[in-house]
């Protein structure tokens, strides 16, 4: 099938969906970035909305051919780089010029995952599994924690339901399926205490259990259940059982569910390599392809593994997301991650491949990743822990692509249809500076808004409109001639001029002044490599081995990582520290030199007196600490930037 095709096939057919995948991180990677991964990416801030702060995307190719539809993704932070996040985690709807559409950030400490368009009762819905996941150095890392849920939302972005996992198991954020019988289908989790000396591990250990429940959304009740455990045996994993019992074992993985045109279910397990076939009405599996056990034997180039997002596009062919990378902790990659497509030729008992689709440089991807076809024939792919998605002709052509900031990444990226309906009011904002002034307008969600009209005038009761113009982007700025209006008030028109919303009237504020700049002190503190450069609040500073003198050679990602020392008001060395006045100075954008070398801070270093940056070997060049003389301080062995932990591993 295509995916997103509804199935005449049994009680779980008909469901609407794109699926994604994601799972475990894995560490130690360095994957092959294009060549303008260097560019800077930021946060979007609106006038309107200063409380929603999406991460700003970069379209480094965009050409005629793509399929019509919105892109969905799920931002969050990448655990295996020290790098922050840039923007809010959350659920975010794009259009194809990388504008926000919609966003709705993440509660704290919360992640939002397998973020998509569904259909329920009748009616196009937002479906999204949210809550905590188990982060470093817990482990299995990227698992859920207790009260993660899956949600149902309206076009007109209000709750319809939570659901929740049942028999003392917790729902994986992996997948879920909406289905017309009025039942969600979805992976859950849950740790069983077992003798794993077998494979390996304690006898006293535990396991990450693997199963597929069904439940009535109308009851909430258990419908339906499929323990992994009960027909795969634990033999079968391609990761290790770890000796000790404080470590669960995840031997599975299961991150996707599909339904072949029979009305099999077809699941994906990342840590067995595998792919099944499974019966609803017996619970037995039907075949199951790769790993150690495959009923298919896989013809050449056919191999798979640590796969995710297996889809049915045919009763002979299915498509995946193969990662070919990599176990936890640190495993390595065997090839560069691709979409596949695999026909099976049940007679026979072999698979072979179709087509292939490699993104241009190749990409190291150790978790997550999805291949999605779309009605028109094209793929999307989403580059799972890379910060890219790509869409390809069905013969492999790029039409699109697309990066994140560096340190984001997505669950998986699909191509979507979707009218929002918000029933919140259009937002408004009113600016007045130097003479000028500028009127704002946004709705979160509102697709059908095409143009915004501004109306003004002394007082809310008398309104008049001032002007029309085109909506552009997520927030639309407006300038007004300077008059004695000082209410004002935004009417989001439709494509016909149709009133779909009218903002609340607001007065036209001034900004305040800025404040005078608080004085930069620069002194020293004592580490064990002796005295060195740091600010008041005892951070260390560091220089640059690339920098020519005067000239800071960082910026972008690197400038992320490695903190420009900006000063803007007065700049002085700390009395008494060792610091000396005359070798302190700015440089352009105001950032402070000293004996001619640009200063830095390391995002790494959370407290004061941390070192994490000494002796790396980063974007081009080394860092270290700088002495009171001005020289750099390298130390005994080159350290760098720490990188996860081991079992910083996830998703």
């Amino acid at each position: 099938m295509t995916v997103g095709f509804a199935l005449p096939v049994t009680r779980w057919n008909g469901f609407v969906r794109l699926t994604v995948v994601a799972c475990a991180l894995a560490l130690g990677l360095v994957a092959v970035m294009p060549a303008a991964a260097s560019a800077d990416l930021s946060a979007w801030k609106f006038q309107t909305a200063p409380g929603l702060q999406p991460p700003h995307v970069q379209v480094l190719t965009s050409k005629k051919g793509t399929a019509s539809g919105l892109v969905f993704l799920d931002p969050f932070k990448d655990f295996a780089v020290t790098t922050p996040q840039i923007g809010q985690s959350g659920a975010l709807i794009l259009d194809n010029a990388g504008n926000p559409v919609w966003f709705r950030p993440a509660p704290s400490g919360q992640e939002i995952v397998d973020f998509q368009t569904q259909t329920y009762q009748g009616k196009p819905v937002l479906t999204w599994w949210q809550g905590s996941l188990i982060l470093p150095p817990a482990t299995p890392a990227g698992v859920p924690e207790a009260g993660g849920a899956f949600y149902i939302y309206d076009q007109h972005y209000r709750q319809v339901k939570k659901i929740t996992a049942q028999n003392g198991f917790i729902a994986d954020p992996h997948e879920l399926i909406l289905t017309k019988q009025g039942t969600a289908i979805f992976p859950a989790v849950k740790d069983v205490t077992a003798n794993l000396s077998a494979y390996g591990g304690s006898a006293t250990g535990q396991y990450e259990d693997n199963a597929i429940q069904e439940i009535d959304l109308e009851t909430g009740k258990l419908v339906f259940q499929w323990d992994m455990t009960g027909h795969v045996p634990l033999g079968q994993s391609e990761v290790a059982a770890p000796p000790t019992a404080s470590v669960i074992w995840d031997p599975y993985h299961i991150n996707s569910i599909d339904l072949d045109a029979s009305g099999h279910l077809l699941v994906s397990a990342r840590d067995t390599w595998q792919l099944y076939e499974i019966s609803e009405e017996t619970g037995d599996v039907a075949w199951q392809l790769g790993g150690k056990k495959s009923t298919f034997a896989l013809g050449e180039n056919a191999d798979f593994s640590w796969q995710h997002d297996a889809r049915f596009l045919s009763p002979d062919e299915i498509s995946m997301f193969d990662d070919q990378c990599c176990n936890l902790p640190a495993g390595k990659p065997a090839g560069f991650a691709r979409g596949l497509v695999l026909r099976l030729d049940t007679r026979n008992h072999t698979a072979s491949v179709v087509r292939t689709y490699t993104h241009n440089p190749g990409l190291d991807v150790p978790t997550q990743g999805d291949m999605q076809t779309l009605p028109n024939g094209n793929v999307f792919i989403g580059w799972g822990q890379q910060p890219l998605y790509s869409e390809y002709t069905p013969a492999g052509k790029l039409l699109y692509d697309v990066r994140m900031p560096d340190a984001d990444e997505s669950y998986r990226v699909l191509r979507l249809p979707w009218v929002g309906k918000p029933v919140t009011k259009p937002s408004i904002a009113v600016r007045r500076s130097g003479g000028k002034t500028t009127v704002y307008a946004s709705w979160n969600g509102a697709t059908q808004a095409a143009s915004w009209e501004v109306l003004a005038g002394p007082g809310r009761r008398s309104l008049a409109p001032l002007r029309i113009v085109a909506r552009h982007g997520f927030e639309t700025a407006i300038r007004v001639k300077e008059s004695s209006r000082t209410v004002f008030e935004v009417d989001a028109l439709g494509a016909h001029g149709r009133i779909l919303g009218t903002s609340a009237a607001v007065k036209a504020t001034t900004p305040k002044a800025v404040a005078a700049a608080a004085p930069t002190r620069i002194g020293t503190r004592k580490t064990k490599l002796g005295s060195v450069l740091a600010t008041a609040s005892g951070h260390v500073l560091y220089l640059f081995a690339k920098d020519p003198k005067d000239k800071s050679e960082c910026s972008g990602s690197c400038a992320r990582t490695w903190k420009p020392l900006v000063a803007a008001g007065r700049l002085s060395a700390a009395s008494g520290s060792g610091a000396v006045q005359n070798l302190l100075g700015r440089i352009k954008g105001r950032q402070v030199v000293y004996d001619g070398h640009p200063l830095y801070t390391n995002v790494a270093d959370t407290k004061a007196g941390d070192m994490h940056g000494e002796g790396a070997n980063e974007f081009g060049g080394h860092w270290y600490v700088v002495n009171t003389k001005g020289n750099a301080v390298k130390p005994k062995k080159s350290g760098g930037v720490p990188v996860c932990d081991p079992l910083c591993g996830g998703y």
